[in-house]
């Protein structure tokens, strides 16, 4: 009975020595984020060096190799944490409804944004965010169609592909433009704004797309 005991201790002991790694390796890997999207207002991609990401984040090159091999696989990383997180929001949403009431998700969007000021910069002022803000447009629209065709799958996948393009698009741009306002009007308003607009025409289309 002292083996068994000694062997759980010894195991409860190797997983909390798991956890703090892992909590540590997180962390590191969040610092080379923010660090690049940092460098990344004032430098393109092809201008940030390792060097300088290490120097940002206050780590040498060693560690920053145990997470990544170069600042393209930083970028690559920061592309897919945020895609996911942005998609695990929408999921939350019922998205034929969505674009008649933009105003819950965009809120929840703000507010993930806002808890991340990094990533909110990285947004607004970066100079990668022309890049990675169109592939974040994409996988937005293929899950809103995915999800629509889910539920009617004897929809026309076409035009709602065409209909949902259009619509996403001119709300995130707009949406972006509201990030990167230096005096942008309150969020509710927006919302208000972007929904009338879109709710004009949407629920006839939409009607005419799932029957």
């Amino acid at each position: 009975k002292m083996d068994e005991v000694r062997q759980a201790t010894s195991k409860e002991k190797k997983t909390d020595e798991t956890k703090q790694l892992d909590r540590r390796a997180r962390k590191t890997r969040k610092a080379i984020q923010n660090a690049l999207m940092q460098l990344s207002v004032d430098k393109r991609i092809n201008e940030i060096t390792v060097t300088d990401v290490t120097q940002v984040a206050d780590i040498n090159r060693s560690t920053f190799y145990l997470h990544y091999n170069s600042v393209y696989e930083v970028l690559a990383d920061i592309e897919q944490s945020s895609t996911d997180t942005m998609l695990e929001i929408v999921n939350k949403y019922d998205p034929v409804q969505l674009p008649l009431n933009p105003y819950p998700l965009l809120k929840a969007l703000t507010e993930e944004a806002d808890a991340n000021p990094a990533f909110m910069r990285f947004i607004s002022d970066s100079k990668i965010s022309t890049t990675f803000l169109p592939k974040l447009k994409k996988c937005f629209i293929d899950r809103l169609v995915a999800r629509v065709m889910g539920k009617f799958p004897d929809s026309d996948e076409n035009f709602l592909k065409v209909t949902v393009t259009f619509m996403t698009g001119g709300v995130m741009d707009v949406y972006v433009a509201w990030l990167r306002s230096e005096d942008p009007m309150p969020l509710e308003d927006l919302c208000k704004y972007a929904a009338t607009i879109v709710s004009q025409g949407y629920a006839n289309i939409i009607s005419s797309i799932v029957g």
